[in-house]
């Protein structure tokens, strides 16, 4: 079975994406973060960056980092089967094996408000000035979703399947990346939320449940904000962090692209 490896941390994007695995076909396996990554540091905004722009900026950077996590296993796979080989002589007539090619997905989602990027609350008083600010107003969720296949070239080593190309390399990835044989697609669901009018008694009682804390805007619309949103327009899986209907066609893609390798 394909593996899509989600390079995110976020275990309300790992349910998402799992509730298109099974009539997709493919398993969900997770790339988190290395202890030594600094990985809140890709969410850091430009200058009068647009939210648009900021999302699927660091969309590609938790991309791109995840691709890395995924080669960086690769060499300690190969690592280990070469140090299997010398310590096994009947090791030694077989070829080393490692991770069987695979398809990395990214998400990254923002609140914005007036064109101002709401990110995850520096700490209480933070999360307080931004719920202060989104209280009975209208204000847009930006997710975007990054995908990732190898493309010709990138299939040495990985049985029998053949490095014929697919399609011509996509997305705006730097040029390192894509030199590494990577084809890459991007897409970007925007939302509108309307909040209703928040009492101060509620904003200090959801500051204090913990909740806002790691969320952009501080607040989730599946947990206790859904009592004070009076309407969405848009998708509410991509204001829950993964927009299923995108990213079920960037994996059709993918997935259609890693097929026509294996035959």
């Amino acid at each position: 079975m394909q593996t899509v490896y989600l390079a995110s941390q976020s275990p309300r994007r790992r349910q998402l994406l799992e509730q298109l695995s099974a009539s997709m076909g493919f398993q969900v396996k997770l790339l988190a973060p290395h202890p030594s990554e600094d990985a809140e540091a890709l969410e850091g905004a430009l200058p009068k960056e647009h939210p648009k722009d900021y999302v699927q900026r660091v969309t590609e950077l938790k991309l791109q980092a995840g691709i890395a996590r995924l080669g960086q296993r690769d060499e300690e796979v190969k690592g280990a089967n070469e140090s299997t080989a010398t310590t096994t002589p009947r090791a030694t007539t077989e070829s080393p094996a490692v991770t069987e090619p695979s398809i990395v997905l990214a998400s990254d989602t923002t609140v914005a408000l007036d064109d101002e990027i709401f990110g995850k609350p520096l700490d209480a008083d933070d999360a307080r000035r931004m719920l202060k600010r989104l209280s009975g107003r209208s204000h847009w969720v930006h997710t975007g979703v990054a995908i990732a296949w190898p493309a010709i070239g990138s299939m040495a080593g990985h049985g029998n399947l053949k490095a014929q190309q697919v399609g011509e390399t996509m997305g705006s990835m730097n040029d390192e990346q894509a030199a590494r044989n990577w084809q890459f697609k991007q897409a970007l669901s925007s939302s509108k939320v309307h909040f209703a009018d928040l009492t101060d008694a509620w904003i200090d009682w959801v500051i204090q449940t913990g909740e806002p804390m790691d969320k952009a805007g501080a607040y989730a619309i599946q947990g206790h904000a859904a009592s004070v949103i009076s309407r969405v327009e848009g998708c509410p899986t991509g204001i829950m962090g993964l927009p299923l209907h995108e990213t079920s066609e960037l994996l059709r893609l993918a997935l259609a692209s890693m097929q026509a390798l294996k035959e």
